[in-house]
C-alpha cells in the first residue's frame, strides 16, 4: 500500500458520524467502542459465522464483504463507504502486466503515482492533455513482494 493525504479524505465531520469508515479488509476504521468492537459477533442472514471463521484456518474475506459488512449493512449501523482509493488488480495470464484499479475509470495511457505526500492517478489524452485526481491510497492485490536479499 502506498499512503496519501489520508486527512483529506478521512475528514473530521466523517468520522464523527460513522461507527465504520471504508469497507475494505486492506483499511476499514471502526470506533472504538466496547458496542462497536462487538458487532462482528452478530448473527446475520447471508453473513459468516465468526467462530466458524476464526475456527477455519482459511481465508474467508470476514473483515469485508462476507462477513462484517452484511453485518453493519443488516443491522443498519452507521459506516460510510465512499470510494477514494485506487485498487490495482494484478496481471493475469490473459491480461497483460499493467496497473488497472477496479473502482475508477481507467485509460490506455495511465501512471499511479506519489508526490510530496499524495497519490495521483494521472492519464493522458490527446484532447485535454494530461489529467491527475488524487486518492487516499494506492493498495496493490495480490502482488507477491519479495523480501530484499542482502548479499555481504
Amino acid at each position: 500500500m502506498i499512503f496519501g493525504d489520508l486527512r483529506k479524505f478521512l475528514r473530521e465531520d466523517i468520522l464523527a458520524a460513522h461507527d465504520k469508515v471504508l469497507c475494505r479488509g486492506h483499511l476499514t476504521l471502526y470506533r472504538n467502542t466496547p458496542e462497536v468492537n462487538r458487532h462482528f459477533m452478530r448473527d446475520c442472514p447471508g453473513a459468516q459465522n465468526y467462530r466458524e471463521v476464526f475456527q477455519a484456518g482459511k481465508f474467508y474475506q470476514f473483515d469485508e464483504w462476507r462477513g462484517v459488512d452484511l453485518i453493519f449493512r443488516y443491522y443498519n449501523l452507521r459506516q460510510f463507504h465512499d470510494e477514494f482509493i485506487v485498487d490495482v488488480v494484478p496481471p493475469t495470464r490473459w491480461k497483460i502486466t499493467r496497473f488497472e484499479g477496479t473502482a475508477i475509470r481507467n485509460h490506455p495511457e495511465q501512471v499511479f503515482y506519489w508526490y510530496k505526500g499524495k497519490v495521483f492517478h494521472a492519464d493522458y489524452n490527446c484532447d485535454r492533455g494530461i489529467h491527475d485526481d488524487e486518492y487516499a491510497y494506492i493498495h496493490f492485490q495480490r502482488r507477491p513482494m519479495p523480501a530484499r536479499v542482502d548479499q555481504r
